[in-house]
C-alpha cells in the first residue's frame, strides 16, 4: 500500500505513528530524501539501511544490491585481540581432536589410496591465507596424478578423472582431514572463511 512519496515520509510517519523506516533504494544519489530522513531521526525514529535490515530479519546478504559503501563502512571486518586469541586456541583444540579422532581412519584411507592407483597418498594445492601468506594445503588424493597435466580443471559429476577410493572419500568429505593440520598451525581455519586458491600457482 502506497501512503505518498518520498517528500510526504514525515507527515505521513507522524499520521501513522511509524517507529522504524527501511531506506531500500537500488539507486541513492540524488534520490535520497535526506532532509526528511533527518526529521525522522531527530523525532526519534530509527532509520535502517535495508541492507543491513535483510541481514537482520534473514540472516543473509542480497549480494545483487549491495553496495560497495556497505563493505567499507562495515563492521564484520574488525576482530578484537582477544577474539582472535579464542579463535585460535579453539582452531587447535578442535584440529588435534579431529585428528585424533580420524587417526585410524586416516591410516585406512591411506592404504585404499595405494592399493588403489598410483601416485602419493596426499595432494598439494597452494593457497592463499590470512596476510596474503601461502601455504600447501593438504587433501587425500581422489584423482589419478595426471588430472591436471593440462592445467586445472573444475571437477564434474561423473568425473573420469576421480579415483574409485577418490569418489567415496569426497562424498564423505573425508578427503578434508589432513586439512586439520593446517588449522593446527593456524595457516587455515577449522571453522570460518576458506583460504583461496593463487591462481598464479602450479598443483602437485
Amino acid at each position: 500500500m502506497i501512503l505518498g512519496d518520498c517528500q510526504q515520509i514525515s507527515s505521513i510517519c507522524k499520521e501513522v505513528n511509524v517507529d522504524r523506516i527501511i531506506v531500500a533504494l537500488d539507486e541513492r544519489r540524488r534520490k535520497l530524501p535526506i532532509q526528511q530522513l533527518l526529521f525522522c531521526r531527530l523525532k526519534g525514529i530509527r532509520v535502517d539501511d535495508g541492507m543491513a535490515f535483510t541481514e537482520e530479519f534473514a540472516g543473509k546478504l542480497s549480494v545483487a544490491h549491495l553496495h560497495p559503501s556497505s563493505l567499507i563502512f562495515s563492521n564484520g571486518y574488525i576482530k578484537p585481540a582477544f577474539f582472535k586469541k579464542i579463535k585460535r586456541y579453539s582452531d587447535v583444540v578442535a584440529a588435534a581432536a579431529a585428528l585424533f579422532f580420524f587417526f585410524p581412519f586416516c591410516l585406512l584411507i591411506s592404504l585404499a589410496i595405494k592399493l588403489d592407483s598410483r601416485g602419493p597418498v596426499l595432494y598439494r594445492q597452494e593457497r592463499v591465507g590470512e596476510d596474503e601468506k601461502t601455504f600447501d594445503l593438504l587433501k587425500f588424493r581422489s584423482m589419478r596424478i595426471d588430472a591436471e597435466e593440462n592445467g586445472p580443471v573444475w571437477a564434474e559429476s561423473n568425473d573420469q578423472r576421480i579415483t574409485r577410493v577418490g569418489r567415496i572419500i569426497r562424498k564423505l568429505r573425508l578427503d578434508e582431514i589432513p586439512q586439520m593440520n593446517q588449522c593446527s598451525k593456524g595457516s587455515n581455519e577449522f571453522c570460518g572463511t576458506s583460504a583461496r586458491k593463487d591462481p598464479s600457482s602450479s598443483n602437485s
